[in-house]
């Protein structure tokens, strides 16, 4: 984990070097202090050596900064890169969390970690979802906020009824190839999307589920499976896209929609290019 760390700090400074050449200096004072603790907990000098890697770390920072500036010229990162960062960044959360040590610091670090996610890796979807409801002066009631969000709620729960079929499709192919593992963590998230997405209207969750085991067995019973079309891709990744950005929004723990990001991933280097959308909310999605 301790790697995952150092390439992420590696992959800070050469964003931080872009800041300085565009004189973002507030939030390269900012991105400094959380890499000096990112490597002083990480990189605590060596019983045995007694060499202060933590201070070559935040030295290598320093110089990346000092370099940009003078020159007026800073490396862009690679995707690779980027996505280090992102690891590195979960991973020092994640270890807080778990350790139950330095908390405060934690949402400092989220939001540094969604802000460069959302620069890095935009998330988006093949169809336009309707932004939320504006609030007028006097404000709504609950049942009026519902009411005024309904054609937004329906086309997300519509995105989620086109994935569940496709994610059940995948899962025979999971099941027919014996890979059981795989199919059991992918049906465990298949149930918290259900419960997450539908689960206002349990009758519909039900059959939802129930035809997701339907199309599983149907596969194991036959032996036999068909990949997914184009079509069923684009629904399976705008549904996984949908939760990991509505999961980072209404939930306190990260780990959810980190599963799911890891999922996405998954999918994207087995199928290549993803689909083209519009932007929702500001956010690329």
């Amino acid at each position: 984990m301790a790697a995952d760390v150092e390439l992420g700090i590696a992959g800070l400074a050469k964003y931080a070097a872009q800041l300085a050449v565009s004189g973002q200096e507030e939030q390269l004072s900012k991105m400094r202090q959380k890499v000096e603790l990112m490597a002083a907990y990480w990189l605590p000098p060596t019983l045995k050596t007694e060499h202060d890697h933590a201070a070559d770390m935040v030295g290598a920072f320093d110089a990346a900064v000092i370099k940009a500036r003078e020159s007026g010229y800073a490396e862009a990162l690679s995707d690779k890169e980027m996505a280090e960062v992102i690891t590195g960044l979960q991973t020092h959360m994640n270890e807080l969390r778990s350790a139950g040590d330095e908390l405060d610091c934690i949402p400092g670090y989220k939001d540094l970690c969604d802000q460069l996610r959302q620069e890095w890796f935009p998330l988006r979807l093949s169809v336009e979802i309707p932004p939320p409801a504006e609030i007028p002066p006097g404000g709504l009631t609950l049942d009026e906020w519902i009411e005024a969000n309904r054609p937004r709620n329906e086309a997300m729960q519509e995105v989620i009824q086109r994935c569940i079929p496709a994610l059940a499709a995948y899962a025979g192919m999971l099941t027919v190839e014996g890979l059981d593992r795989q199919f059991s963590r992918l049906k465990s998230q298949v149930d918290f999307m259900t419960a997450f997405w539908l689960g206002d209207d349990e009758s519909v969750r039900e059959e939802f589920l129930r035809q997701f085991d339907e199309t599983v067995a149907a596969a194991k019973a036959s032996g036999q499976y068909s990949l997914l079309t184009e079509d069923e891709k684009t629904a399976l990744l705008d549904g996984l896209k949908l939760t990991i950005w509505e999961t980072h929004q209404d939930l306190d723990d990260d780990s959810i929609s980190e599963e799911f990001e890891d999922l996405l991933v998954y999918f994207k280097h087995e199928w290549g290019a993803e689909p083209q959308a519009p932007q929702m909310d500001g956010i690329n999605l």
